[in-house]
C-alpha cells in the first residue's frame, strides 16, 4: 500500500459510524441487509443453552430437596450455597 492509501484508510477508521448504518451480509448465497449493531457480538449475553441448563438443574434440586426433611434440605442448601 502507498502512504496515501494508508492515510485514507486511517481517516476512514477515525470517522464515527452510526450503529444503525446498514450493511450487507452474504450468508449461504443470500444477501441480507443488517445494521452494524447486529454484527457486534454481545459478550455479556448469556447463552440460551446455559439458561435452560440452569433452570433444569434448579428443578432437579427442588425435586431432590422434596425427598429430604426440611432440616436436611436447609443444611444442604446452606452448606453448598444452593438457596439461590
Amino acid at each position: 500500500m502507498t502512504e496515501r492509501d494508508l492515510d485514507t484508510l486511517f481517516q476512514l477508521v477515525k470517522a464515527p459510524v452510526s450503529i444503525d448504518r446498514k450493511a450487507w451480509l452474504l450468508e449461504t448465497g443470500h444477501i441480507q441487509e443488517v445494521s452494524f449493531g447486529d454484527l457486534i457480538e454481545d459478550t455479556e449475553a448469556v447463552e440460551p443453552e446455559d439458561i435452560v441448563m440452569s433452570k433444569m438443574l434448579q428443578q432437579i434440586l427442588v425435586h431432590l430437596f422434596d425427598l429430604l426433611t426440611e432440616r436436611e434440605a436447609g443444611i444442604i442448601q446452606l452448606r453448598f450455597g444452593l438457596g439461590d
